[in-house]
């Protein structure tokens, strides 16, 4: 097979960087297509908020001044600032940072953001938003039916009035028979049919 087809079969490497991250230890920060790795987390990109680079600063050490303006010139230390904020698996929001120290793997770093997450440095992801808000209900929502007091006729079915008529025939057949009761059975053997649901 030529070499050409076999450079188009394989997956495009994922970019790595030294960085500083966690109260200035070393780790590598790792883009690839899909996804962010800092330290020991990784971050889908359809699961990211927001990043934004938040300082870029030049220091100088004051006492290389003082002896010489060769060496002060000389002495520039770079900080870089990065953050990213995304949403975990229950839709809160939660954030890793990361910094450099000299311009080349920060612009580098900007660069592969833009591309992983189609997102400027401090544009939100609106869908990714909304996807968090709805699913931070659907946790809230679960809670409340986990922590429900129903019926112990109920309980072998989760709470669920719709799954105890449909083992129970008899049940069903009176649910039919009268529709205008059924909401108010619900109400007392605290079904979570009769618990609002997020939209």
């Amino acid at each position: 097979m030529p070499r050409d087809s076999l450079a188009h079969q394989q997956p495009i490497l994922a970019e790595t960087f030294d960085a500083l991250c966690y109260e200035d230890e070393k780790c590598k920060v790792v883009i690839s297509e899909t996804s962010i790795s800092i330290g020991q987390k990784s971050i889908q990109s359809d699961r990211i908020l927001k990043w934004a680079e938040i300082e870029a600063k030049s220091k100088r050490k004051p006492e290389l001044c003082l002896l010489s303006l060769t060496a002060c010139a000389l002495t520039i230390f770079h900080d870089y600032r990065y953050y990213v904020e995304y949403a975990d698996a229950n839709g809160q929001t939660a954030r890793e940072d990361f910094r450099f120290i000299n311009d080349k793997p920060a612009k580098q770093v900007a660069r592969a953001m833009t591309e992983l997450t189609n997102l400027a440095s401090g544009q939100s992801n609106e869908a990714t938003q909304q996807w968090a808000s709805a699913r931070r209900e659907e946790v809230e929502y679960q809670k409340m039916i986990e922590s429900l007091n129903c019926s112990p006729v109920l309980k072998p079915y989760k709470c669920s009035y719709a799954a105890y008529l449909d083992s129970n025939p008899g049940a069903k057949q009176w649910a039919a028979a009268n529709p205008s009761l059924v909401k108010n059975q619900m109400i007392q053997m605290k079904a979570v049919e009769a618990i609002d649901k997020p939209e």
